[in-house]
């Protein structure tokens, strides 16, 4: 099983939602642009996932309080 993370933030200076992106290291696709996710590990859920590959790929520390689970498909 695997998750994607949609990471938005509002800009107020720019009056702007952001969404943010990472750009893939590996083939296929190499370079392009895509969102932060990956596989959920055997022990963990989808929101410690979510937690976890945020970190791993962005660098950028989210709580489990900021995460809401969309759609699960």
């Amino acid at each position: 099983m695997t998750v994607d993370i949609v990471l938005m933030c509002y800009n107020k200076e720019e009056d702007q939602l952001k969404v943010l992106l990472i750009q893939r290291k590996g083939h296929p696709y190499r370079n392009s642009w895509a969102l932060p996710g990956g596989f959920v590990q055997k022990d963990e859920s989808t929101g410690e996932s979510v937690l976890r590959e945020t970190k791993e790929e962005t660098g950028v520390v989210i709580s489990k309080e900021n995460i809401e689970q969309l759609h699960t498909f």
